[in-house]
């Protein structure tokens, strides 16, 4: 797993001894721990992590310090599942799934290739299952946040805006990867093939002002 970069901290003291109320910015995104939330160890740093985290920091009554490190850990993306409100979906994924990708394989009756990505909830921590269009280039694939050209972004956007952690499933077995955001050149290049792959994100991008997100999602090492 890939190490992330813990670039600033802060921590409060929480009735004078632990536990302890955490918020790290890690990579730009805010990520809030607290012992009391049971299922905290899915998703976030562990007690010893947070512990490690504040090695030789010693609280002087309440109040918030700032500090700088830097910690890895790995975020294996389990937890409970939390089937799409869309029964087409769902039932898309399930039978992806059961298949080993061998059945509901393409967009309804397009006859064009999805596969099926695997994010967390950003606010539910829940997992969270969807069909993409597949566009995939050297191993790598992207996911475009389309909504059809809606003037919004999907609800996943902000899912792995918060957790760039996923999984792809094209073919018989899902894979963990990172994800990243494209821009410049890079998006360019990518936008092409994704236009390739599904000529309607041409259309869908006419129909919105909003400049539609690329991200590429490459598998971990």
């Amino acid at each position: 797993m890939p190490k992330s970069q813990v670039t600033t901290g802060t921590f409060r003291e929480s009735r004078g001894q632990w536990p302890y109320s955490v918020i790290l910015i890690i990579e730009g995104r805010w990520w809030r721990w607290r012992s009391t939330v049971q299922r905290t160890s899915e998703w976030l740093p562990t007690l010893s992590a947070i512990r490690r985290f504040l090695i030789g920091i010693s609280p002087e009554g309440a109040g918030r310090s700032r500090v700088t490190a830097s910690y890895s850990w790995t975020m294996p993306l389990e937890g409970e599942y939390e089937p799409s409100p869309s029964q087409w979906v769902r039932d898309q994924v399930a039978e992806y799934e059961a298949s080993g990708g061998q059945r509901a394989n393409t967009l309804r009756d397009t006859g064009l290739a999805v596969v099926v990505v695997t994010v967390r909830g950003n606010k539910s921590a829940k997992i969270h299952k969807f069909a993409l269009m597949r566009v995939e280039h050297d191993g790598e694939y992207a996911l475009v946040a389309s909504k059809g050209g809606a003037p919004d972004n999907p609800v996943w956007y902000y899912n792995v805006v918060a957790d760039p952690h996923v999984m792809i499933q094209d073919g018989p077995e899902p894979f963990d990867a990172v994800v990243r955001e494209v821009t410049g050149d890079e998006k360019a290049a990518w936008w092409e093939r994704a236009v390739a792959a599904y000529p309607s994100y041409a259309d869908y991008q006419t129909k919105t002002t909003r400049q539609i997100p690329v991200f590429v999602a490459a598998p971990e090492r």
